[in-house]
């Protein structure tokens, strides 16, 4: 009898430690994975704010979807080549952020990703988010209003199901310093 209330009671105690031990892992992996998450999102996030800020030119590409924006960038500060009396607002090149989605469809978002092309009539791109991008309801990626203030919007969602669902949700505006003089003053909403 002594026996099979020893064995009972250590039978409570083995599942209590391994259910400990269960939550406890998908505690971590679940805290791991956030953390990646909003360090792949801020990275982004400020790489986006780095390439705007010193754009002289900020646009949609006509892209209805909003998912692609284009950057144009003087190379050279010294020369006037539009011949405007003023040398900083040239665009001598484009550079694109752009939101990709692997299948065509926006729901899937494993294959889902941000990247970034250096110059926009090359092929080579850095990705800045591997996967796991996704389209807030309501919102376009990217939305320029008055050539200078691009709005971004997007989460990026962690993809391992057994941690939970979890998801870092960005949604900000930066404003172009090279903007033309008549887009001083700029929207709040896109």
């Amino acid at each position: 009898m002594e026996i099979l209330v020893a064995l009972g009671i250590s039978t409570l105690v083995l599942s209590g430690a391994i259910t400990f031990m269960d939550m406890a892992g998908k505690s971590l992996s679940g805290t791991t994975s956030q953390t990646v998450i909003n360090q792949r999102a801020a990275n982004a996030s400020e790489f986006v704010f780095r390439r705007v800020r010193f754009a002289t030119l900020v646009s949609t590409t006509n892209d209805a979807s909003g998912n692609t924006l284009r950057l144009g960038f003087d190379d050279d500060l010294t020369i006037d080549k539009d011949n405007n009396g003023k040398p900083y607002d040239d665009t001598d090149h484009y550079e694109v952020l752009q939101f990709q989605n692997g299948d065509g469809r926006d729901e899937t978002i494993a294959d889902n990703r941000l990247i970034y092309k250096p110059s926009e009539d090359r092929t080579n791109f850095l990705v800045l988010i591997p996967s796991g991008v996704q389209k807030l309801p309501g919102r376009k990626i990217f939305a320029v209003t008055n050539l200078s203030a691009v709005y971004v919007n997007f989460a990026v969602a962690d993809t391992y199901a057994h941690d939970g669902y979890q998801t870092c949700d960005i949604q900000t505006v930066f404003v172009a310093r090279n903007r033309p003089a008549s887009t001083n003053t700029f929207t709040i909403l896109p």
